[in-house]
């Protein structure tokens, strides 16, 4: 399976998981689609529009997962069906879509418009 994957990263053809934990921090190269809530234990980039539930600044605790080292990078589209978890920083290059709510416990940053639906 990690193999498929891997490949499937390599030549920039969509993604499509479950729920997914990133330990270290992780770059999308494409749009991005989460069917469920997003944290991410960095910093928060979005080169294009996000759209979420709500959108809010994480407080560190014991229920975020410790920020760890490590590189992931998506070449393509990327949809997660479930929670995504990245123990790291966050890069999506291109528009960011979340159904659940989407936060940080670093910065957020975002290069389009924010909408959060109610």
């Amino acid at each position: 399976m990690c193999t498929v994957l891997a490949a499937q990263l390599a030549r920039g053809e969509p993604v499509t998981t479950g729920p997914l934990e990133l330990k270290g921090s992780a770059l999308v190269r494409g749009p991005v689609t989460v069917e469920g809530p997003l944290t991410v234990r960095g910093n928060l980039s979005v080169h294009g529009p996000l759209t979420a539930a709500h959108v809010s600044q994480l407080m560190p605790d014991d229920s975020i997962p410790d920020r760890v080292n490590g590189d992931n990078n998506f070449y393509g589209p990327l949809t997660v069906r479930g929670p995504l978890t990245v123990r790291g920083d966050f890069e999506v290059r291109g528009p960011l879509t979340v159904r659940g709510p989407a936060g940080a416990v670093g910065r957020i940053d975002v290069d389009g418009p924010i909408t959060e639906r109610q």
